[in-house]
């Protein structure tokens, strides 16, 4: 998946199921890219995107990405900025994503 295909595909999956903004949410990103495919701009403007559709309903959740992507995890570090309500975490584990997404 390109960045084009990121900003196809991410921002519909919020808008028919605007609930899931509420909720912590555990990505498995592990098919989703080959190494390096992503640039910056892309996560960056789904950053963007989710917060100005989120309008604050996502405070305190948690985004668990199951990547063994080491410049995806790169760019969810420098991206979580944008991300002004939430805590994203990169994981190459399932059940380390999913203990640290139930941790208070």
């Amino acid at each position: 998946m390109e960045d084009r295909d990121l900003l196809e595909a991410i921002p519909p999956i919020w808008e028919r199921h605007p609930e899931v903004i509420g909720y912590d949410t555990l990505v498995d990103g592990r098919s989703l890219a080959v190494e390096g495919s992503w640039s910056w701009g892309a996560p960056r403007e789904i950053a963007r995107r989710r917060s100005q559709f989120a309008g604050g309903r996502d405070a305190g959740r948690k985004v668990a990405i199951l990547t063994s992507d080491t410049w995806v995890t790169m760019i969810v570090r420098a991206i979580e900025v944008d991300y002004q309500c939430r805590c994203f975490r990169c994981f190459d584990r399932r059940d380390t994503a999913l203990a640290w997404m139930a941790q208070a």
